[in-house]
């Protein structure tokens, strides 16, 4: 049965800092808690404490991969500047127009 009104939820994750998992890692495998138990205590799901020991027995690493990326921006501040500055003279302007504008007589460097 299909449901309109129904959100997708979205999954949250909770970050594990490096310390607490040196910390997992360190009732693991030194003083042989089993890790499902050890995962109950530090309150981490079961399959990321497998995870964070399989990653520390395979690789010795113990801190987590790095989360999203670098977002640069799309636009400087000079150039919000010259954009607002062409949309004052030539407020009439279509998009095509202003790329076109902008194309022709900036002297910005596009990548």
């Amino acid at each position: 049965m299909h449901n309109d009104n129904k959100q997708q939820s979205r999954r949250t994750y909770a970050f594990i800092s490096t310390d607490r998992r040196k910390q997992f890692i360190n009732e693991v495998v030194r003083t042989g808690m089993p890790v499902t138990r050890a995962a109950k205590t530090f309150g981490i799901k079961t399959s990321t404490a497998y995870r964070i020991i399989n990653k520390y027995t395979d690789t010795a690493e113990v801190a987590a991969r790095p989360r999203g990326g670098a977002r640069y921006k799309k636009m400087t501040n000079d150039m919000k500047d010259a954009l607002s500055e062409w949309l004052e003279i030539h407020p009439d302007y279509t998009l095509a127009q202003l790329a076109n504008h902008w194309r022709k007589h900036s002297t910005f460097d596009f990548h």
